[in-house]
């Protein structure tokens, strides 16, 4: 294992850490995009031009770009995966973090696009949608006790956690999922079923 850091809403930092990965692994046969920001929980009427540039900034632009570059640099003669970390928020309306919920519905259609584009080069691009998991970056909503009750009316009444996406970061990774690009795959214990939060 190679463990790198970099600031993906940097272009510099971006294309450094793929000159690292190639350097090391000679391919890079899966891209997770994984970084996320919610500046402030606040209603939209709220959001200032900077929160916004950096939501944009963090959890849309970069995976674009860094899909981009690995796109060019080995999965387009070479196919690959690609999955974007979404969000259910992207099909709900929750005041607070409303513009993250829209930013995640962005990536959502991004992922559609990149896969309608990409996939003659056997390029499959998916996105991974969890619910509430119990992360520090989502500590404001499992610590809010009315969270904790709509959560406990979803079917599977309780918080995910990290270890629950696994499996479904596994199977849109391998070649179990071989003939599936363009979805995004909720991961939420039912919590759109339900309708909740």
């Amino acid at each position: 294992m190679l463990p790198l850091t970099a600031d993906v809403s940097v272009p510099e930092e971006r294309k450094a850490l793929v000159d690292e990965a190639l350097s090391w692994a000679g391919m890079i046969d899966v891209l997770v995009n994984n970084a996320g920001a919610n500046p402030r929980f606040c209603p939209l009427s709220d959001v200032t031009e900077d929160g916004f540039d950096r939501v944009i900034n963090v959890n849309l632009k970069p995976a674009l770009f860094l899909s981009q570059t690995v796109f060019k640099r080995w999965m387009q003669q070479n196919g690959g995966a690609v999955i974007n970390m979404s969000s259910v928020g992207a099909e709900q309306c929750v005041e607070g973090i409303n513009l993250y919920n829209v930013v995640k519905a962005g990536l959502n259609h991004l992922t559609r696009c990149l896969a309608s584009e990409w996939g003659t080069y056997g390029v499959r691009v998916n996105a991974l949608a969890p619910g509430l998991v119990k992360t520090d970056f989502s500590k404001a909503l499992w610590q809010n006790p009315e969270f904790q009750e709509t959560i406990s009316r979803q079917p599977v009444a309780r918080i995910g956690t990290v270890d629950d996406m696994v499996g479904a970061a596994l199977l849109l990774a391998t070649d179990a999922s071989e003939f599936i690009t363009g979805i995004t795959l909720a991961a939420d214990g039912g919590q759109l079923v339900k309708g909740l939060i």
